[in-house]
């Protein structure tokens, strides 16, 4: 299993972007991919077509704190969905 992080502390350096076209085409390609978005803001949730408010208000580190099954929130998205790469 091969592990990609995309970081950066600067804003605006297309991070988001990166990451989910990067996964986009991995998943097209049939690779098992797995996005965790930590951002507080949850732009690559949103990128995703997923509104994080339909998950309620719980966010990583309160999902760690409270050491909750994290597989409670884990959901599948569509690999067929119109993309190219």
């Amino acid at each position: 299993m091969k592990t990609i992080a995309i970081v950066n502390q600067k804003g605006g350096v297309a991070k988001t972007t990166t990451t989910f076209n990067l996964a986009t085409c991995l998943a097209a390609a049939n690779k098992n991919v797995l996005m965790i978005d930590l951002d507080p803001q949850a732009s690559l949730t949103i990128s995703a077509g997923i509104a994080p408010e339909s998950y309620g208000s719980e966010n990583v580190c309160q999902l760690f704190q409270r050491r909750t099954k994290t597989a409670d929130y884990a959901i599948t998205v569509d690999s067929t969905a119109a993309f190219t790469c």
